[in-house]
């Protein structure tokens, strides 16, 4: 059954194979700099859990759904050594190419094998077959994670094991309501001088360009104790629920080019062809004129986590 906090809301990226999705994995996820370095930690750290939660053994067969570039997967084929085997699933066959790339990058000793389906649908893994199954960051983006929980529950062995980490984006949300008068762009500015107004008018104006010429790519809202009845319902009866919040006020420097070149997620348009895009050459020079140096700087953005993982066994 639904539950009824289970906000879907439009199409997912999971469910259809977007170029957008690819386009950002590719190009724009990683912007360089001290940014660059904090999101790679942050993952290394993640999927760091995800696998001490998955307990794999030697000799097993694990299953990377949504594998995306293969980042999780490529720890696993580790642990399950020579013996064992790592399947990589995506929905995109783009996204599968890179995690074919990245697999032959490292020369890995498991037998692998590379599948296309969607996780709410795997008809090419049979019943009963996988050891363990990992997944990061992918129930947020289908429609149905429910459906995705019941496949989890048909392809794992007796005894098997699942271990996924969900970004609680409902959290987030909620949180977040009334913040954002206070920040610009992100920053903090308490401790930069006020913008003025016509300042404040171009930031939306770069913020209605966005919105206006993104590709939807919307999410599937939920909680952690969604999460938990959802695996619960599938039928698994070991279920472990960390839920994890952090609230961090970073202080970094980014390269004026560098933030250029980025944009704020997938589907999202990089912030050059904002600029270039949506102001006249002089509201252009009005905007980087005061942008250019919170950019630069070591102005206070803060940064908002709310990370589940949840595992157990069938």
């Amino acid at each position: 059954m639904r539950s009824p906090s289970i906000v879907a809301t439009g199409f997912k990226m999971a469910d259809n194979n977007q170029s957008p999705w690819v386009d950002w994995l590719t190009e724009n996820r990683f912007p360089g700099g001290d940014e660059e370095a904090r999101i790679r930690e942050m993952l290394e750290k993640r999927r760091e859990v995800i696998i001490r939660n998955a307990d794999i053994s030697l000799g097993d067969t694990v299953l990377d759904a949504g594998c995306g570039e293969g980042f999780i997967g490529i720890k696993a084929a580790e642990e399950t050594g020579s013996k064992g085997k790592v399947i990589f699933l995506d929905s995109s066959p783009d996204i599968l190419d890179q995690a074919k790339s990245t697999v032959r990058e490292a020369n890995l000793a498991a037998a692998t094998e590379f599948k296309t389906d969607s996780v709410t649908d795997l008809e090419s893994i049979a019943t009963n077959s996988i050891d363990v199954l990992t997944a990061r960051s992918v129930l947020l983006f289908v429609s149905s994670p429910e459906d995705a929980f019941d496949e989890f529950y048909r392809i794992l062995k007796s005894g098997g094991r699942f271990s996924i980490n969900e970004t609680i984006r409902q959290f987030i949300h909620e949180i977040d309501q009334g913040k954002a008068e206070d920040t610009l762009l992100g920053y903090n500015m308490e401790e930069y001088k006020t913008p003025p107004d016509h300042v404040i008018e171009l930031v939306n104006k770069f913020w209605q360009y966005i919105e206006n010429n993104k590709t939807v790519i919307d999410t599937t809202l939920f909680s952690e104790r969604d999460l938990f009845h959802m695996a619960e319902d599938a039928g698994f009866l070991n279920i472990n629920l960390d839920f994890h919040v952090k609230k961090n006020t970073i202080r970094t420097t980014s390269q004026w080019d560098v933030w250029l070149s980025s944009s704020f997620g997938p589907g999202r348009p990089t912030n050059r062809e904002v600029l270039e895009k949506a102001f006249t050459e002089q509201e252009r020079r009005q905007f980087v004129d005061f942008i250019r140096p919170i950019i630069e700087s070591d102005v206070p953005k803060e940064h908002r986590e709310a990370s589940a993982y949840l595992y157990g066994v069938r």
